[in-house]
């Protein structure tokens, strides 16, 4: 059969109705490319193949000219289409200066051959019901009326009107200003509680989620005073989220409003109290509320804002609630050593000798550390992440740990007393070091490294930086009398070293001059009303609190055995003691939102990450909006972030390989902390290693704000894996250009959907990436290659493989919840069963929520805990006699390692991942999952494709393409087409992970391969390896995929020689 195709914008291929209109100018010419019109072809040569049908029959390009290196790029691009082609007088080599004259580098970037021959996601929060988001415009510079000051930006604000009272009854404003965490842990608790008995309207300020990761010694800015900058920080783990943090920043991105003092100038607590200020005069204004009081509350620096609002705005706020604010510990009013010197006396109330191991070990290390190889020997001991390059990397770590054990040291948990147990635990006659690292284990937990396994520099970090560096000069050091080194602070230092990093001084005293603090008592005892200062003693930031009443309104609620902020988190009643109860009854204060968890998480969850930030330096590349479109619009830019670690690399001369990780559905930091792959790999390869990030994640944002990116579809138009591929690209060509590094062989890396990209990026850049290890990339769950029950049906056979009793429980269970739930109070038998965070509202809640749990379980059962024997033991592993539903929630309480407070639809927090998923996966990434009860031990749950469209429609005003990936990328008959075309892929998969049911699972090619594990789970090979609990057939998989591409390699250096 011959087949004519019309190019798109000729004759009668004419898009937006005429050619009138299509010629009209570049908006409407923008539709005209080479690379849409290999897609137009794609998809007709597709649907004529279906029509016939002739779907088996092989397809021929031929063309001539222009149409001929169409020919040629359309056999590229699409071999899963195309056979073969004839590309008769195609001149593809005259761009880009392969050929002696200029041309295109859109064109070359997408089509090259080159010269030599290679053979080769501030996210958007859904708000819970019953909160609405708004934004305001706020003025920059509150004090200042040069023009320039009254630029504006946008300050996102949170209001909850469920309870309130409405403005004709003068009910109670309460505004929580700004919480370390997502609005979704704000829906119950202390301000909750007392908008319902108040008749209370609901104001939060800026909600966003900060990073949990530990905070970075920032050394570079005051070595010797480095509690000051580091100990702040970590006082309340996540910093208030106030101008300059979350999505409130001016200037229009964060890059830009951190760029130099000058920017920075107009960030400082002066005025992010009069943006708080404007705003609540606003929301009053705004809904007749003038007569409301408002109470504003607050936790660490949140409590310091809230007292200083209460003082400089006494006629917008009514009252404050300031929770362990050490608003004392300014210019000298409080010793330099207070803070440590609760932390020792935390220490030595809990065991002498725990103390005196403690104190003693100092001088231990400082003496080890001298002797030849001593650094190495400490390194061992203590099981570093990184080889000490100094001792006070291991002090440093070690006196991080006990601050936060002592400023943290709350119930039940308590752990001051675990490090001391570990401490004291330590068998007879250890040394003091032994001691010490059982000490760390104890509260850490088992873990393949500890020390010097940096955070990631967040926003917080940065931010805070410039604070410290500003107007939060607090002085803390450390004196003889403590269990630590002396570290006394030395002002004049420290402003040299903020001046050296920000080119401006500190104000030491201005806090001072603004706020007051120095003779707070004889000054606030007849001026000022209605603060209470709460602090618990145990907390080392207490020393700065104000610990006694300053006026019969101005009081101080503390308690004896208190630690930071523990009465404003979440009440616990089977945990917290009496004492703990007690203090806010005194005084009919009932307790604040359930932001706990992220302030510290007691201390198990700091993150170790894996890389070495001295290593490690981010660009941002100015990347194009959209690479497939010619308009003006399309020619718009946005920043896109990438990281280079440049330590192991052999050097452009030596064309040494660059291994490229390709960022996925969130933001780059959490992948480069878990992906140990390429670091552990760098050494043998001499490799560069580059990390790029995905856009609409993390830092690269187009359209300049992730509000502004995610707003419709419109500007969610530009976000495809399509647009992504070819992002990376184009750094890459410049990383190689930049470096000189045009001869350096790329391999690019990924997991899961970066996996798929990998894969992708491979088959359509071959010029750019010379191989790819795709790790469970489920290429083939498209449009019905796979069957749509494939991912349950493995999740049911890890079940049952680990426990047919266990399986059988789970398998009854749905029948039986639904049995519970039709009786009379039904849904409160099972809310109250399972321990559910809120009362149940339907079956559904609590079934999807176990679903969730196992499918976790079985994607993600990995060494050493291997969660799905877990939850079956949980099962399993219940009294004799007991009920199917007694026995799931013991699998529930044992996957989650233990009793918590609830389970069950507790709020989650929609992270920027779940949102940009949310439309990824409602644009092109349709994956079928759905569940045949008959094969599986769930209940059906078919995939209908129809409900699909019409609820992504429904959600975003666009329909789904869910033909798109297998028309640009290929999938159907993968072995027929790829076996002769592509080369230098490993598709590796573990046969526990569900996803592997959409995986490459048998070899295409002698190139194209496929490494899996029986017993291997979700993306488990490219981890950071666990010498002390990788399996060995593990180690082997990575084994086998480290050599092929090594032989990847040595092919292209011989290739490269012989040309």
């Amino acid at each position: 059969m011959i087949q004519h195709v019309q190019h798109r914008y000729y004759v009668d291929s004419m898009p937006l109705g005429s050619e009138d209109e299509a010629y009209q100018n570049a908006r409407t010419f923008g539709y005209l490319s080479s690379t849409q019109a290999l897609a137009d072809y794609a998809q007709l040569i597709t649907g004529v193949e279906k029509n016939l049908p002739a779907e088996n029959s092989p397809v021929i390009a031929v063309g001539g000219s222009n149409g001929g290196m169409l020919a040629s790029w359309l056999r590229l691009k699409y071999p899963h289409i195309v056979t073969g082609a004839l590309a008769s007088s195609a001149p593809i080599l005259y761009f880009d200066d392969i050929t002696d004259q200029n041309g295109y580098h859109v064109v070359t970037n997408d089509f090259r051959v080159g010269t030599k021959s290679v053979t080769k996601t501030d996210y958007i929060v859904d708000l819970p019901p019953d909160f609405v988001a708004y934004n305001y415009t706020q003025t920059l510079d509150h004090f200042n009326y040069k023009p320039e000051s009254y630029a504006t930006f946008l300050w996102k604000y949170v209001l909850n009107f469920k309870y309130w009272g409405g403005p004709n009854t003068s009910s109670l404003i309460f505004v929580y200003i700004g919480p370390e965490a997502p609005i979704t842990f704000l829906v119950t608790g202390f301000i909750v509680e007392l908008a319902s008995r108040f008749n209370g309207l609901l104001l939060y300020m800026e909600v966003t989620l900060a990073s949990s990761a530990p905070i970075l010694y920032f050394d570079d800015i005051t070595p010797q005073n480095r509690y000051h900058v580091v100990m702040f920080q970590t006082r309340f783990y996540h910093i208030l989220q106030h101008r300059y943090y979350g999505k409130s920043i001016p200037f229009g991105s964060r890059e830009e409003a951190l760029k130099n003092a000058s920017t920075l100038g107009y960030f400082n607590s002066a005025q992010a109290l009069a943006d708080y200020a404007e705003i609540l005069i606003h929301v009053k204004k705004k809904y007749h509320a003038e007569d409301s009081p408002v109470i504003v509350i607050g936790g660490s620096y949140g409590g310091m804002l809230a007292s200083w609002f209460r003082l400089k705005y006494p006629h917008v706020a009514l009252g404050a609630l300031a929770s362990s604010a050490p608003i004392l510990y300014f210019d000298d009013i409080t010793p330099h050593d207070g803070y440590f010197s609760i932390v020792t006396k935390d220490f030595r109330e809990a065991s002498k000798t725990c103390y005196q191991t403690i104190r003693d070990s100092w001088t231990e290390i400082d003496k080890v550390a001298s002797q030849l190889d001593g650094l190495s020997t400490l390194s061992k001991k203590f099981k570093t992440c990184n080889p000490l390059e100094t001792s006070s990397e291991l002090k440093n770590y070690l006196e991080n740990i006990y601050v936060l054990a002592a400023q943290y040291d709350r119930p039940p948990r308590y752990p001051v007393t675990v490090v001391c147990g570990g401490i004291d635990g330590e068998a007879l006659g250890s040394d003091i070091l032994s001691k010490i690292f059982a000490g760390v284990v104890a509260v850490r937990g088992n873990s393949p490294c500890y020390v010097n396994a940096p955070a990631n520099l967040s926003e917080t970090t940065v931010g805070w930086n410039w604070q410290t560096c500003s107007e939060m000069v607090i002085p803390i050091g450390i004196e003889n009398n403590t269990m630590f080194q002396a570290n006394p602070f030395v002002l004049s230092e420290y402003i040299n070293k903020c001046r050296a990093f920000y080119g401006v001084s500190p104000r030491p005293h201005w806090v001072t001059t603004y706020y007051g603090g120095n003779d707070i008592k004889l000054i606030l005892q007849r001026f000022g009303s209605n603060i209470i200062f709460s602090n618990g003693l145990r907390d080392p930031y207490s020393s700065g609190g104000v610990l006694e009443n300053l006026s019969d309104s101005i009081v101080a609620v503390h308690t004896v055995n208190g630690s930071h902020c523990l009465d404003v988190l979440l009440a616990n009643k089977s945990s917290d003691p009496d004492w703990l109860v007690k203090q806010p009854t005194r005084f009919n204060i009932p307790r604040l939102s359930p932001t706990g968890g992220t302030i510290l998480q007691e201390l198990a969850g700091i993150v170790l990450q894996s890389h070495n930030p001295e290593h490690y330096k981010t660009f941002y590349y100015n990347q194009t909006l959209d690479h497939f479109n010619y308009r003006p619009e399309s020619y718009s830019t946005f920043r896109q972030r990438y990281v280079v670690n440049f330590k192991y690399w052999g050097g452009a001369n030596a064309s040494a390989p660059i291994l490229a990780y390709l960022g996925a559905e969130a933001p780059l930091d959490g992948d480069m902390a878990i992906i140990g792959f390429l670091t552990d790999n760098a050494v043998r390869f001499n490799a560069l290693l580059v990390y790029i990030e995905h856009r609409y994640y993390g830092k690269s944002i187009p359209f300049g704000s992730r509000e502004e990116a995610l707003k419709n579809a419109s500007t969610l138009g530009y976000f495809n894996s399509a647009q992504a591929i070819a992002d990376y690209a184009e750094i890459l060509i410049h990383v190689k250009k930049k470096y000189q590094a045009e001869d350096s062989p790329v391999i690019v890396v990924g997991g899961s959907y970066g996996g798929m990209l990998a894969s992708w990026f491979r088959l359509k850049y071959p010029h750019v990436a010379l191989g790819a290890l795709a790790s469970s990339a489920p290429i083939l769950y498209f449009d019905n290659i796979t069957p749509q029950d494939g991912y349950y049906s493995i999740v049911s056979k890890d079940f049952r493989e680990a426990s047919e009793t266990c399986y059988q429980t789970i398998r009854d269970s749905w029948s039986e919840i639904d049995k519970v739930a039709f009786q009379l109070d039904g849904l409160s038998k099972l809310s109250k069963k399972f321990k559910t965070c809120n009362p149940l509202e339907k079956a559904s809640e609590l079934k999807y929520y176990l679903k969730y749990m196992y499918a976790s379980a079985a994607q993600y059962n990995r060494p050493p805990r291997y969660p799905v024997t877990v939850v079956c033991g949980g099962i399993d592993g219940e009294a004799l006699g007991s009920d199917i539903l007694s026995k799931i929630f013991a699998g529930v309480v044992a996957y989650y390692g233990g009793n918590r407070s609830c389970y069950v639809n507790a709020p989650a927090n929609l992270s920027e991942t779940t949102d940009g998923w949310s439309w990824q996966k409602c644009s092109e990434m349709v994956i079928p999952i759905g569940i045949d009860e008959n094969n599986t031990m769930f209940e059906r749950d078919h995939f209908v494709l129809s409900e699909f469209i019409n609820d992504c429609s429904e959600h975003y005003g666009v329909s789904p393409r869910p033909h798109w990936v297998t028309t640009y990328y290929g999938g159907h008959d993968i072995k027929l087409i790829l076996r002769r075309f592509g080369s230098n892929i490993i598709f590796s998969n573990g046969l526990r992970d569900p996803y592997s049911s959409g995986g490459v699972l048998e070899n295409i090619s002698d190139s194209i391969v496929a490494v899996h594990t029986v017993n291997g789970s979700h993306c488990l090979d490219i981890l950071q390896a666990n010498k002390s609990s990788d399996p060995d057939w593990l180690v082997k998989q990575r084994k086998i995929e480290v050599e092929i591409i090594e032989e990847w390699i040595a092919n292209y250096y011989a290739d490269l020689k012989a040309i």
